[in-house]
């Protein structure tokens, strides 16, 4: 490229200050590349809490002020150099670093280790509002704004805001680097104000997405020129199945939408200089490669062997990268001649597996909880095979890190892998990896090599040995308990439940109605002084956190009275699943309107709830009702009617009048909203889950786990 450009590089994490994936390694190698070929590129990203502890880092400007929602918002900017080395060649990039405490000082960058920050939107607004203005400030106007996911996706509309102003920046263009399109930054549309987005553009092709922003969303609309980290992942998001919902906008774009393989850092990944590694190799001389396995094999305590393959994987721990089906599979993998070892952080349920796994095979199993740059790179190293079985990769570097280390890939075929990773095929002797195509582990094994659950198969023994046969499914060691029919199963499953021989109850192939008629009777011994009843647990992509749904299944028309069992049966489980800690839950009582009115019954019923949680009647959770739908889950809406509420526009609850209105919401969530939900009955002895036909593995997994922290919490006295 004859032209030198200036160009600013927003991330909001950089390898060697901070990281939680690809991303800040991408961060890195980027900037050094393009100012080794002479562009004039400066970084600017977060000063997170963890910096100052580990570089010494300069004032460049005291205060900048960021106007923002209405008001200045000032912040410092630091500065220090990135040193790098590219063919060779030492090389420098300077980097600014935005400093404001009560935004960027917390524990983690994006959540608190369990939740997101509720203001994230604010946050990475704020950041990317500033990136222009520190740029103004220097007097230094770039060429491009590179800008990375949607952490930094205002950037192009702040940037365009701007141009419409006829600034200084009438200059500059704008370019998005889609690294992974399944995180959009969907926020409530109460964000619309402080960050400065103007109704007209708070449409469907624009930012709007189902009643929120989505920041990735406006991003893409407004820049310039937007980009993915390979082919096979810019294919597959012009397409509905691979797009997380956004095909159209991506194929909107036309031209200006393409796919580049990310390249890596391959002076940082090199085993030939690699200060990480106690002995250096070569991809042609794999000599040393033995002294790192046995160095990767004593630091993770396993046993010392050469004859045993290792198998290493770094890696977020997170859904998408596979886990769901990977761990139900290590149980039949780590009983081969092989040893994993395991460096991640992220999701509990999956570090907690890992936690159970290291106890079942303890000289098979390496595991650590966290990012540790070294033990990456002796991973990368010491390993014969490297597993990345992700649900969707954009691009992934870790293949390509195990490439230059001589460490053979076993990968998905989505994505960038396929674009890396070419299959061995024996007949030819030709291919660097190993690719597989879909997951196909049933989700009732699944739960059960996860240790979640022991199942006690119930029903008539032909149909159910059957079942197991077509399904393929290693039903080794399970019980089966023969019964005549799905009546006799149901009444057998509420026996062993008393009795203590079970622990949940889970619906099989049988109607609900059957289950239930077997377990609500107060003969049948099962259930509590409460009433019966039911609740969802939601996760929904444009929600800004988990929502429970109750009741959606049991009570058709319930009283008062059992209404307020029903609040209190969703608070303690809320409790459970969330913790103290957190606070107590937001309960929205559910009408067709905000107003107390006797021509709606269900009305007057909300208002006499929120009394009784005054009174002492319903406890620990915070009430509020009257709310329509859109009161309890809209921020926008709730400031459009003037609602004074700690409860609207953030409920952590929903209460429905009746079951027609709660199924139809939760089914609406489920199959149009594609939430995935947990359907559990409360008020018993014992949890029982509720599937439906249609429910997907990932469902019926969440809903085993659910039941399995609900089975604790009751052993333990903390539920009834």
């Amino acid at each position: 490229m004859s032209e030198k450009l200036r160009i600013i590089y927003a991330a909001t994490e950089v390898e060697g200050f901070s990281k939680s994936g690809g991303l800040a390694d991408v961060s890195r190698a980027l900037p050094l590349h393009l100012k080794q070929q002479g562009h004039d590129i400066r970084i600017v990203t977060p000063f997170y809490r963890s910096i100052p502890e580990n570089h010494d880092t300069r004032i460049l400007i005291p205060s900048l002020g960021v106007p923002l929602g209405g008001e200045e918002i000032r912040c410092a900017v630091r500065e220090l150099e990135m040193q790098g080395t590219v063919e060779g060649e030492n090389v420098t990039v300077p980097v600014y670093f935005i400093e404001h405490e009560d935004y960027f000082f917390r524990s983690g960058y994006y959540d608190d280790g369990m939740l997101e920050y509720p203001d994230n939107a604010e946050r990475f607004g704020f950041f990317s509002k500033s990136a222009l203005q520190l740029c103004r400030a220097l007097k230094w106007i770039p060429h491009i704004f590179h800008v990375n996911d949607w952490h930094t996706a205002l950037i192009p509309y702040y940037l365009f805001q701007e141009q419409e102003a006829g600034t200084e920046l009438l200059v500059s263009s704008s370019v998005l680097t889609v690294h992974n399109s399944g995180y959009h930054g969907n926020v409530p549309g109460r964000f619309s104000n402080s960050l400065d987005i103007y109704d007209k553009f708070i449409v469907p092709e624009i930012f709007e997405d189902h009643g929120q922003l989505n920041l990735l969303k406006g991003g893409i609309s407004f820049a310039d020129q937007v980009n993915t980290v390979s082919q096979g992942y810019a294919e597959e998001l012009t397409t509905p199945l691979g797009s997380h919902g956004l095909h159209e906008i991506y194929a909107d774009k036309g031209n200006a939408f393409l796919g580049i393989l990310n390249g890596c850092d391959y002076e940082e990944w090199n085993p030939e200089s690699d200060p990480s590694l106690p002995e250096c190799f070569s991809i042609n001389d794999l000599a040393g490669k033995k002294v790192c396995k046995q160095k990767l094999q004593q630091t993770f305590g396993l046993p010392e062997s050469s004859e045993v393959a290792v198998i290493g994987m770094v890696s977020r721990l997170t859904w998408q990268k596979g886990f769901e089906y990977l761990i139900p599979a290590l149980q039949d993998i780590l009983r081969l001649k092989v040893q994993l070892i395991i460096l991640g952080s992220g999701e509990l349920w999956i570090a907690s597996s890992f936690d159970k796994l290291k106890e079942q095979f303890p000289e098979k199993l390496g595991w650590k909880n966290g990012h540790d740059n070294y033990l990456a790179h002796l991973i990368e190293a010491g390993s014969d095979l490297y597993l990345m079985p992700s649900l969707y990769e954009p691009c992934g570097l870790n293949q390509m890190y195990s490439l230059r280390y001589g460490t053979l890939p076993i990968v998905r075929n989505v994505g960038g892998l396929k674009d890396t990773v070419i299959n061995y095929q024996e007949n030819s002797q030709k291919g660097n990896g190993f690719i597989f195509e879909d997951p196909n582990a049933e989700a009732v094994a699944e739960a059960v090599e996860e240790n979640l659950i022991v199942p006690v198969l119930i029903g008539p023994k032909e149909r159910i040995e059957a079942a197991i046969k077509e399904s393929g499914v290693n039903a080794k060691g399970w019980q089966i308990i023969n019964t005549e029919h799905s009546h006799a199963a149901a009444a057998k499953a509420v026996e062993m439940a008393v009795a203590g021989e079970v622990g949940a109850i889970m619906k099989g192939s049988l109607h609900t109605e059957e289950l239930l008629e077997a377990v609500v009777p107060s003969s049948a011994g099962l259930r509590t002084e409460r009433r019966i009843s039911h609740v969802y647990l939601m996760n929904i992509p444009t929600y800004h956190k988990p929502l429970m749904i109750t009741d959606a299944a049991i009570n058709i028309a319930p009283n008062l009275e059992q209404k307020a069992d029903i609040c209190q049966n969703a608070i303690d489980a809320w409790h459970v699943l969330f913790n103290h800690e957190h606070g107590d839950p937001k309960v929205a009582i559910l009408s067709a309107t905000e107003e107390v009115t006797s021509r709606i019954p269900s009305t007057i019923d909300a208002a006499a709830l929120c009394k009784m949680a005054d009174r002492g009647q319903i406890k620990e959770g915070r009430l509020d009702g009257p709310l329509a739908f859109d009161n309890a889950i809209s921020a926008q809406a709730v400031k459009d009617k003037n609602i004074i509420s700690d409860v609207a526009g953030d409920a952590d609850i929903l209460v429905v009048p009746d079951i027609e209105a709660g199924n139809a919401l939760a089914k609406q969530l489920i199959f149009l909203g594609k939430a995935d939900a947990a359907g559990i009955v409360l008020g018993a002895r014992v949890p029982i889950i509720l599937t439906s036909r249609a429910d997907s593995k990932r469902t019926r997994m969440f809903s085993c786990g659910v039941a399995m922290a609900l089975s604790a919490a009751r052993q333990e006295g903390k539920i009834k």
